[in-house]
């Protein structure tokens, strides 16, 4: 049972069924903007999913190249998308904090585009197989690129967004989607943010999984969401059974007079 497959392409899945579900809610309610971010953030994370997967898969030094560059737009874009959920689902985002890290994001995604082989590294010396979930993986050997620092720092600087919304949601009152979004999110995103920079740093052999944890910060949001959602249904129930009593307490009284 090839458990590498299992893993990255359910975590493909989870997160394209999450993104149509949330598509459709927006394109019924198109003020719902949270929806449309938490889509395309869902979205973005099974192309990251399947482009570590498609690494982790590949022979040639050739076939990585247009395989990362993908991974990288779809890191972008998913941090993007990030910013701007947190940005509607909170509404306590600093506009000058949010532009600095789509900024670090950017320059990182450009320095890609313009480096060679890539700002990851400087140059790379080939591909080697290792044992990972009991298969057969491929990971980059490398000298790694100072340049990539440019995106570590991005991923602290989101980090620290992350906390200052968090606690400025908090502070206003909106204590359960500061804790569970806003904890969970810091979270994920410092422990993609190790676990990446000793992969390319050489300190640890494994491949990149950013999408796992990206795959986490989209579990917590879909459930909050979910949330929502069924608060919204539970309290349109109750104004639809009020107005049926009100409706029922005005043809008693009307029949009560037509009486007398």
């Amino acid at each position: 049972m090839d458990w590498v497959v299992i893993v990255w392409t359910g975590a493909t899945s989870a997160s394209l069924m999450l993104a149509g579900i949330h598509f459709f809610v927006w394109m019924r309610n198109r003020a719902a903007l949270a929806s449309l971010m938490f889509c395309l953030m869902a979205a973005c994370t099974a192309g990251m999913a399947g482009c570590e997967l498609a690494m982790m898969r590949v022979v040639h030094i050739d076939q990585l190249g247009p395989i990362l560059q993908w991974y990288n737009n779809f890191r972008w874009a998913v941090t993007l998308a990030l910013i701007g959920f947190m940005h509607f689902y909170l509404r306590a985002g600093r506009p000058w904090l949010e532009l600095t890290v789509i900024g670090l994001r950017t320059l990182a995604l450009l320095l890609n585009l313009f480096f060679s082989p890539n700002a990851y590294y400087s140059s790379i010396e080939g591909l080697s197989r290792i044992m990972f979930l009991g298969e057969p993986v491929t990971v980059v050997e490398g000298i790694p690129n100072p340049l990539m620092l440019v995106g570590q720092v991005s991923l602290l600087v989101l980090a620290g967004y992350l906390v200052d919304t968090s606690w400025k949601a908090y502070s206003a009152g909106a204590y359960n989607r500061a804790l569970r979004v806003g904890t969970s999110s810091v979270f994920f995103v410092l422990a993609l943010s190790l676990q990446t920079m000793l992969v390319l740093w050489g300190v640890i052999e494994t491949p990149i999984m950013a999408s796992l944890f990206f795959l986490g910060i989209v579990g917590v949001m879909a459930f909050e969401l979910s949330e929502d959602m069924l608060r919204a249904t539970r309290l349109a129930e109750s104004l639809q059974q009020r107005e049926i009593d009100l409706r029922g307490e005005r043809k008693l009284t009307d029949s009560i007079f037509q009486g007398a």
